[in-house]
């Protein structure tokens, strides 16, 4: 069931064989809530180029119960939006695998610059039709540390989904030109080593934060082998609902496999996932798919809020977004997700946006909406508390 504080941003047409997908939230320093998302499926190939990737932009002025279309960008995908020092940025790719490219508005999302080269927003060169570098990219958080941002992206190379993803991070001080290639740093790509205990394929959207012992770190999701009835079994060891870190040192010039840590528990940590710090409450939080409601093991039809003090062991509140429709669980399962979620903090509330696939879609993947939510006063919700622990 869709939360009853819950918005609809964009309703795509699954006829079209295109979705939605990259959500993307940010509050702009007057109040007002911009949101984007991408599009993707096989109907994107059917237009011309020049607008086969594309992101909407789109601004809320009453707290997210109504958005109105801002700006369609060109040449843009799997984004990430974030402010700084009063003006807003969407940093991404230009296509999938392709450069690494930057925009700002400081209108408030109405008018952004254009990534033509080196000077205004066109950072690193992609490669040619999946030639390396193949830059991956999510609406993975931009991080403020130490007067820095830190955002994390991949180089698929070799092409292989998910097992040529080399992970790295960029970098960039906070108060530079953000839209000129030489104010950024790219740490050098660690690629992923099989983990001899566990069937994992590789890792992709890191989340950057920092850890209980103030350590820069990146988060990675980890896509497990496809199991079989062995999963069920248990005489299989699959990394579901496992992560693991990557410490980012000398100021974004290196990136170390944390490998004293191995892998680590986290709530859906096979799916697209933000953490983020609440310094208040001294807790992480995280929007995670809840693995908790049974078979199959692929399954994002229900969204669900945890917290963490140690970033190993995580506690669940609640439920927000759930199928109540009358499925069987293997049918939910294929037709609805609640995924990708991306998060603030604002005030004493969490607001989220996720890419939703309800009510039409033609499999829990291929999203048909972009949904607005809102958790109010999010720290007195410890009374919903119940233990989580993963499944091996």
């Amino acid at each position: 069931m869709l939360n009853p504080w819950i918005s609809q941003v964009k309703h795509q047409d699954p006829t079209t064989d295109i979705n939605v997908g990259t959500p993307t939230l940010v509050i702009l320093d007057n109040g007002q809530l911009l949101a984007a998302h991408d599009y993707q499926g096989k109907g994107i190939y059917r237009k011309l180029e020049k607008d086969r990737y594309k992101t909407s932009v789109y601004r809320s002025d009453d707290s997210g119960i109504t958005w109105e279309l801002t700006a369609d960008l060109e040449g843009s995908i799997w984004g990430t939006l974030f402010v700084n020092r009063g003006s807003v940025y969407l940093i991404g790719t230009s296509c999938d695998y392709g450069s690494i490219v930057i925009r700002r508005s400081d209108d408030g999302g109405s008018n952004w610059t254009i990534p033509v080269d080196e000077d205004n927003g066109l950072l690193f060169q992609g490669g040619e039709q999946y030639t390396p570098p193949n830059y991956h990219h999510s609406a993975n958080n931009v991080l403020e540390f130490d007067n820095r941002l830190y955002t994390a992206y991949e180089n698929n190379d070799p092409f292989s989904w998910p097992s040529g993803f080399r992970a790295f991070v960029l970098s960039a001080h906070a108060t530079s030109d953000l839209l000129k290639a030489s104010s950024w740093r790219k740490s050098e790509e660690v690629p992923f080593v099989k983990n001899p205990n566990y069937k994992v394929d590789g890792w992709l959207e890191g989340n950057i934060v920092m850890d209980i012992n103030g350590r820069l770190c990146s988060i990675l999701r980890l896509q497990p082998e496809l199991p079989n009835e062995e999963y069920f079994s248990g005489e299989t060891k699959f990394a579901i609902d496992k992560t693991t870190f990557l410490t980012i040192e000398d100021e974004g010039l290196h990136m170390v496999n944390d490998t004293k840590r191995g892998f680590v528990d986290l709530p859906g940590g096979m799916s697209k996932f933000t953490i983020r710090y609440d310094d208040i409450g001294q807790r992480y939080w995280v929007l995670a798919n809840d693995m908790s409601n049974g078979p199959p093991r692929v399954h994002r039809n229900r969204l669900s809020l945890f917290s963490s003090i140690d970033l190993s062991s995580w506690t669940k509140h609640t439920v927000l977004m759930e199928d109540w429709y009358e499925k069987t669980s293997m049918e939910s399962a294929r037709k609805t997700g609640f995924q990708y979620p991306d998060w603030q903090f604002d005030g004493e509330d969490i607001i989220y946006l996720v890419r939703t696939a309800y009510k039409g879609a033609p499999n829990y993947h291929d999203a048909n909406r972009i949904t607005f939510g809102r958790i109010e006063n999010f720290r007195k919700i410890f009374q919903s508390e119940e233990s989580w622990h993963t499944k091996e």
